[in-house]
């Protein structure tokens, strides 16, 4: 334990002078007490992180306030902590697996650290909070996220009301979905989109809260999340792919736009019909309702295969050609490529039709007269070497004259075809 536990509120981390009084800045009590299997509030990490209260919890970590004292900042404190195959040790620290579990454990937990060290590289990037830092303790793996003031989209759609119309709705997910494209194009899926994993800060901007393992949707069934899973996320052997958060963004989406929960996959399997946005308010444009249906089609291969496909169906009746995904880079490049080109046909088409017919005719009538000189000479001299007396009669130079005149029918037909070309229009 750390003196900071008299000193800090366990929820906003504001230093407090009287532990027995409600935190006069946001009135948290500090003897609320912890959830099972939680890290008690006060406890401090590695000499340095102090723990707080136990803000989230699903089926494979904890998520806590807390505070780096050596930065002296506020973070988010994630513990692996799969409640289903682990509990808390006496210390009050160390996590205890049972023999039987104990190879499931580790699998789990170096795949839990293999996500957020691919987060870390990333997330800065796909508007996921940034994580600081990894570190492992007490048989555990804990990660510090980037504390964001925040409001979970959930608590947002409560405060206006229970849902928000297209327009607002637009403003918040289109980029989002920005962000998730890119997130996708790093190679990774987010795998846990929902009501709590989506935050909004103080700048109306969404962001996504870290993801989850393969290994949390086979064993989460709670509420927040459940709602949300295409059906692959329930299946060991799935393949995920963008098209998996794809699902989860319509289900948020259709909360966000009906103020109804989505019926969710299992039950939707079971024979339970999910009805469309606009029959649940006749106000929500039908390509809005279709392109949110379309992305929450039970069969993957039926959905939007991507992010930016999803969006192109929203923004389908604005005929808006402003769609978020795409990059200003490529446009760039592409003109960059194409100035070059312009400018070479540009000079070529200085050349005047009448002279380039004439520089090549006269080229190929200089061919053709050397090759009816070495023609002759052939016919002349080769006889004159042999000994033999040749005639001016004799010779046949009417082969020589033949060619000389079908050539040049050949070459205005060749000129003709050049005029007809591109090089030449002006």
């Amino acid at each position: 334990m750390d003196q900071l536990k008299q000193h800090r509120c366990h929820k906003c981390m504001n230093e407090i002078a009287d532990p027995t009084q409600p935190c006069p800045t946001c009135g948290w009590l500090q003897d609320t007490p912890a959830p099972e299997g939680a890290l008690q509030p006060g406890t401090l990490l590695a000499g340095r992180y102090y723990v707080g209260r136990a803000a989230y919890q699903n089926a494979e970590c904890f998520v806590y306030a807390a505070f780096d004292r050596e930065e002296d900042a506020r973070i988010w404190l994630r513990e692996f902590f799969p409640h289903q195959i682990a509990r808390r040790g006496h210390s009050g620290q160390d996590v205890l697996v049972s023999p039987e579990n104990r190879i499931a454990y580790q699998d789990w937990r170096e795949d839990f650290r293999q996500l957020y060290t691919d987060h870390k590289k990333v997330g800065h990037l796909c508007a996921v909070t940034p994580v600081l830092e990894l570190f492992d303790g007490g048989n555990t793996v804990y990660v510090l996220e980037k504390y964001i003031a925040s409001l979970s989209l959930r608590e947002h759609l409560t405060h206006s009301g229970g849902s928000v119309g297209v327009p607002a709705a637009k403003r918040l997910f289109l980029p989002l979905f920005s962000a998730l494209s890119r997130f996708h194009a790093k190679g990774l899926i987010h795998g846990g989109i929902c009501l709590e994993s989506l935050y909004l800060d103080a700048k109306q901007n969404l962001w996504m809260r870290s993801g989850g393992t393969r290994q949390l949707s086979l064993h989460e069934r709670a509420s927040d999340i459940e709602d949300y899973c295409p059906p692959e996320q329930h299946d060991p052997n799935a393949f995920w792919s963008p098209a998996t958060d794809v699902y989860a963004l319509g289900a948020v989406l259709y909360r966000a736009l009906t103020g109804t929960r989505p019926t969710g996959a299992a039950a939707r399997q079971a024979g339970d019909r999910l009805l469309a946005p606009n029959e649940l308010d006749p106000d929500i444009p039908a390509n809005v309702s279709d392109a949110v249906m379309w992305a929450m089609e039970l069969n993957k291969a039926d959905r939007p295969q991507t992010v930016d496909e999803f969006s192109a169906a929203l923004l389908e009746a604005e005929g808006s050609n402003t769609t978020v995904f795409v990059p200003v880079v490529p446009v760039i490049e592409e003109e960059e490529v194409r100035k070059p080109t312009v400018r070479t046909v540009f000079k070529l088409s200085r050349i005047s039709p009448s002279v380039a017919a004439f520089l090549l005719g006269s080229a190929l009538i200089f061919l053709l007269i050397g090759f009816c000189i070495s023609f002759m000479l052939d016919d002349v001299l080769v006889p004159l070497m042999d000994g033999v007396q040749t005639s001016e009669s004799e010779v046949q130079p009417s082969a020589g004259i033949d060619e000389n005149q079908n050539m040049p029918s050949f070459v205005g037909v060749y000129v003709e075809t050049l005029q007809q070309s591109d090089v030449f229009i002006k």
